[in-house]
């Protein structure tokens, strides 16, 4: 193999490595709940998918390699790591936090399989896909994220856990700009741009 590919592949293992080391910590979590909670048994089975999906995905065709987008796609991979998921205030009653992280969670499952071996993690181009959920929204993935992430933050709300969301966007953002920019050069794209007009959120951004 060529050096880059001792690259492509290392930086694959190591990414896994630490997503599943938020699977263990996920798992942990809910072996010690009294109750079976459907929000952890489907961030488990999301969060396994990107496992797989990360040690599968293929060799993109275009990355986009500057400090903004390594920089963005590292904050907003790893944010799990300072994210308090044991303690906090609850702001809203749990049938509403639980139902935004279950519908959030049944979203980005869903794109991420739409997306299957196309999924990465630093803004590239390995392939556009435009059916199921990315009829929707050119984004789908952070969509599901964004609702799920919304639901936890009500149901585990601590100034630690604002912060660390705050950062989270702000480089969510970034990410998103970087992702654009590069697949806005691949015509199919361009194209698909110009029907599914909403990035993010339908019919709002």
């Amino acid at each position: 193999m060529t050096t880059s590919e001792y690259k492509f592949y290392a930086v694959k293992l190591i990414t896994a490595l630490a997503f599943s080391f938020f699977v263990i910590r996920t798992l942990n979590q809910l072996w010690e709940s009294t109750a079976l909670e459907p929000n952890l048994v489907l961030l488990l089975f999301s969060e396994s998918i990107t496992v797989a999906l990360i040690l599968l995905a293929k060799p993109a065709r275009d990355y986009a390699m500057n400090a903004i987008a390594i920089i963005s796609a590292g904050a907003v991979t790893f944010y799990f790591l300072v994210i308090n998921i044991s303690a906090g205030q609850e702001l809203l009653p749990v049938y509403i936090t639980a139902s935004l992280q279950i519908i959030g969670l049944i979203f980005q499952i869903t794109a991420k399989l739409y997306l299957g071996r196309s999924f990465g993690l630093v803004a590239a181009n390995r392939g556009i896909v435009t059916n199921g959920p990315y009829k929707l929204v050119r984004h789908p993935i952070y969509f599901g994220y964004l609702l799920a992430h919304i639901g936890f933050l009500s149901s585990l709300f601590s100034m630690q856990n604002l912060i660390v969301f705050i950062g989270l966007y702000f480089f969510q953002g970034c990410r998103i700009w970087q992702e654009e920019k590069l697949l806005m050069k691949d015509p199919e794209y361009a194209k698909y741009a110009e029907k599914t007009r909403y990035k993010i959120i339908p019919r709002v951004i």
